[in-house]
């Protein structure tokens, strides 16, 4: 194999469009089996697929910008650098780290199909055991009793449980339950079958390397109009900078931490020079 295709191959110099993983899933049939993998090169900028589950948001205030810049140190700051933009700059860059994070990950993507089956699963077990048999009829009919009649309807006396009767039930009739627990059961077993056990996107090196070597030096490079880079002490025992210190305390304020401890600043900057030099890192498999 020559040097160029081993270079197409790691990704180095693929360009793959930014999908989103239920497209990729259509183009190819709806097959796990035929999904493609999207290898991103660390020129692929931007967001991708939006995540739709993301743990809450860190709640990243002024103050928290403040520590920021104070950390980075205030001569390296701009005069008139907006605090509330670059707030929001660095809660999109958390939504990113929530894209890298989930939809690079065959760990998340097994524990999702997973979780899928298993709703499908439980759901069929509820409805087995509201059959129309000698025990599962009586027992429909005994939860039934305490079901509106309809949709809206007041909240029954026969709900003796309830304190609130006579007022709008919020709950579904009885039939509409079982409706619904039958479609989710239906639903739960084709998304399972729909979402692959694997992640759809690859990164040349892992997510933390990629988000602090692409993703938050164009913040830093936005709002205080310099270079993302690093130096290091002349004995070579410490390694600093302004964007070093901007990203070791924006991922300590975004809750962006190894295992409950902040990164060290040669984990940044070894991203960095890997970045520079083309290196790739691929990720352990999960």
């Amino acid at each position: 194999m020559t040097k160029r295709k081993s270079r197409e191959r790691d990704g180095k110099n693929s360009h793959q469009p930014r999908v989103p993983h239920e497209e990729a899933g259509r183009k190819a049939g709806c097959r796990k089996s035929a999904r493609p993998v999207f290898v991103l090169a660390d020129t692929d900028l931007g967001p991708i697929a939006w995540p739709k589950s993301a743990p809450p948001p860190i709640p990243l205030n002024d103050e928290g910008i403040q520590r920021i810049l104070d950390k980075v140190g205030g001569r390296f700051v701009p005069h008139g650098l907006e605090l509330g933009a670059l707030r929001d700059d660095l809660f999109g860059c958390y939504m990113e780290w929530c894209s890298l994070s989930q939809l690079t990950s065959d760990k998340i993507a097994r524990q999702r199909v997973q979780r899928l089956e298993t709703i499908a699963k439980r759901a069929d077990a509820v409805l087995a055991l509201l059959d129309e048999g000698l025990i599962g009829g009586w027992a429909r009919q005994e939860i039934a009793m305490t079901f509106p009649l309809n949709e809206g309807a007041p909240v029954r006396i026969t709900a003796a449980f309830r304190t609130d009767h006579g007022q709008p039930d919020a709950a579904p009739s009885f039939n509409g339950f079982l409706a619904g627990l039958q479609r989710l059961a239906a639903a739960a077993r084709y998304k399972a079958e729909y979402f692959p056990d694997r992640a759809l996107y690859r990164l040349p090196r892992s997510p933390l390397e990629f988000f602090v070597a692409n993703v938050l030096p164009s913040v830093f490079e936005r709002h205080f109009k310099r270079a993302a880079g690093f130096s290091r002490a002349s004995d070579g025992t410490e390694t600093g900078g302004p964007y070093i210190r901007f990203a070791v305390e924006a991922l300590r304020e975004l809750g962006i931490t190894n295992k409950g401890k902040p990164y060290a600043r040669d984990t940044i900057a070894r991203a960095l020079s890997g970045v520079r030099a083309g290196r790739v890192r691929r990720r352990k498999k999960d």
